[in-house]
């Protein structure tokens, strides 16, 4: 163990080999045996046997051990097994029988008509009034345990859930997303905490209540019997008195965590009452200090695969079977269309709708100038009667393509006249009617939305004033774009790079903004601007006068932020600035 640089395998080994001989490391004299050189030799040598390598294993391992034959006279002369002498704990279950988190009560005499009853067991057999006396047993080893196992869980629980939630959302503003990820880490652990503290506890209580009762009625049954019934009854039970207890705990830590994490949730919803961005000032300067840029905790809400987490420790409680996943939007650019008929009346309403009023326009634009329009027309026609008919994800998404392009078609015309704003109204109103389905609803719609414009050619990808409509009617996910735009300026897409140069202007600085979006939303575009700028010279004056603009208005008293990503993130606009 004094040996400089030892492995700590070998020291944590010797460390526990001393614990378990009550020995103090720090009094036992270290020895010089293995520095010898000549005495590990002379070990070697009496670790031979007969010539052979001291690296064989011993005969008495490699042959093996034929069980000697069984002697009736030694059992008729002690009929009572040697570990019945001195009595231990019963055998765990080997499979632990799993309940759903939903068919546990947290009323405990409901959970009577779960118990599980051998009726082969032999004291039953016998006197089978006995078995009234199972629940009441198991009753009192709940209650004999219940208080201490869910105060110790939920200390553990608490600290430990509080600390890690405060870590991980210190930089995202929504209270909302703070509080469902507490509720899961929280739940979670409280279950495995007394899941591991009252198994075994509750094993040995259930099984003594139960010896108890049956001896205090009255059993003359041999002691080895009523033994074994009460060992038996405690295995087959222990898991459901495990699950209640359990699911109470889990019920009590989750208004806990509340009054835990109140200051951090009254700190969010204040700052966005008064219209301000929520931002620890002091967490950010740390990570974009301290941290690595692939760990370090950015501005704006969690990332999915953050949030995927906390959803599946809410998901797979300890002792219960997991639960049903929950229906999660997919990443925008792997989703896969669904082939299921959606069956849903209000969107056959819609689609009829929606088909009334492009036959309307249509019969007034045959004769207008703008043929492209009325093609279009006509191809978002021939979807809506197909939807109609078919009525799955797949068509409707088609059905939202051929919207947005003539949608784009509308908005590229230069003049302004009647029919134009007919056409723009009548293929907003085929999105805006998709929204209001509950069949589909808004995220539905923002997914493919979003999918079908970056499929479009990049002129359309990143026309501006398009995703602004769009952003204004909650039609598109400025997370995915924000990373779809991103990843072309680090491929020095000149189109890509303009458009996040007038996006970020125009979100983030623009009078009339009305906050649609934060720096959060657009990080990676920022971040990418800010390389950009820096690896070029010399640099473009009107971007860095953008990335200098946010960080001075992330900087000013008004916003709670105080300091923000752009402070450590924007090398060149410092330097410049300088």
């Amino acid at each position: 163990h004094a040996i400089p640089d030892l492995k700590l395998n070998l020291k944590f080994e010797i460390e526990v080999l001393c614990k378990c001989l009550s020995l103090e490391i720090s009094e036992v004299d270290p020895s010089q045996l293995l520095g010898d050189k000549q005495m590990v030799l002379k070990f070697c040598q009496l670790g031979r046997e007969d010539g052979e390598d001291v690296l064989r294993p011993h005969p008495s391992l490699d042959t093996e051990v034929k069980p000697a034959p069984y002697d009736t006279s030694i059992q008729q002369a002690d009929s009572k097994p040697p570990y019945f002498e001195s009595p231990l704990p019963p055998p765990v279950p080997q499979h632990p029988a799993l309940y759903q988190y939903q068919a546990i009560s947290t009323i405990l005499p409901n959970m009577s008509s779960l118990v599980n009853i051998n009726p082969r067991i032999a004291l039953f057999q016998s006197f089978p009034q006995l078995q009234t006396y199972v629940w009441p047993a198991i009753e009192q080893a709940i209650k004999d345990l219940i208080r201490p196992v869910a105060e110790r869980a939920m200390k553990i629980a608490l600290t430990t859930a509080e600390h890690i939630i405060k870590k991980d959302f210190a930089l995202d503003p929504d209270e909302n997303r703070m509080r469902t990820a507490a509720y899961h880490m929280v739940k979670h652990m409280a279950a495995g905490m007394a899941l591991i503290t009252c198994r075994d506890p509750l094993l040995v209580t259930i099984s003594k209540h139960l010896r108890n009762a049956f001896v205090s009625r009255g059993v003359s049954d041999d002691q080895k019997i009523i033994e074994q019934a009460a060992n038996q009854v405690a295995n087959d039970n222990t898991e459901l008195a495990c699950a209640f207890i359990q699911k109470t705990v889990v019920e009590q830590v989750s208004q806990e965590i509340d009054k835990k994490l109140a200051e951090e949730y009254d700190l969010r919803s204040s700052s966005r009452q008064q219209g301000r961005r929520y931002c620890n000032t002091e967490v950010l300067t740390y990570h974009a200090q301290r941290m690595p840029e692939q760990i370090s905790l950015k501005p704006g809400p969690a990332l999915h695969q953050q949030i995927a987490v906390y959803e599946e420790f809410g998901r797979c409680l300890p002792g219960f079977h997991p639960m049903a996943p929950p229906q999660r939007k997919e990443t925008i650019m792997h989703s896969r269309q669904s082939e299921a008929i959606i069956n849903s009346p209000d969107l056959v309403f819609l689609l009829t709708q929606c088909t009334q009023e492009v036959e309307a326009l249509l019969h007034i634009a045959i004769q207008s100038p703008y043929s492209p329009l009325v093609t279009c027309l006509k191809h978002l026609l021939e979807t809506l009667n197909k939807a109609q008919l078919v009525r799955n994800q797949q068509v409707i998404f088609v059905l939202i393509r051929e919207a947005l392009e003539g949608l784009f078609k509308a908005l590229t015309f230069q003049m302004e006249s009647d029919i134009l704003i007919r056409f723009r109204d009548v293929y907003l109103y085929v999105l805006r009617s998709l929204q209001e389905c509950k069949a589909l609803g808004v995220n539905f719609v923002a997914l493919h939305v979003t999918l079908a414009l970056l499929e479009q050619r990049p002129d359309h990808r990143y026309y501006l004033p398009i995703i602004d409509l769009l952003s204004r009617l909650h039609m598109i996910d400025m997370r995915e774009i924000d990373t779809f735009v991103a990843k072309d300026i680090e491929r020095m897409d000149n189109q890509a790079i303009l458009f996040g140069t007038h996006a970020v202007k125009h979100f983030l600085l623009s009078k009339q903004r009305d906050n649609l979006y934060n720096e959060g939303d657009l990080n990676k575009t920022l971040q990418a601007l800010n390389r950009f700028a820096y690896s070029t010279h010399p640099p473009p004056e009107l971007l860095v006068n953008i990335l200098e603009a946010i960080k001075m208005n992330m900087s000013q008293p008004s916003n709670n932020a105080g300091m923000c990503l752009l402070t450590n993130q924007l090398p060149a606009a410092v330097i410049l600035c300088q």
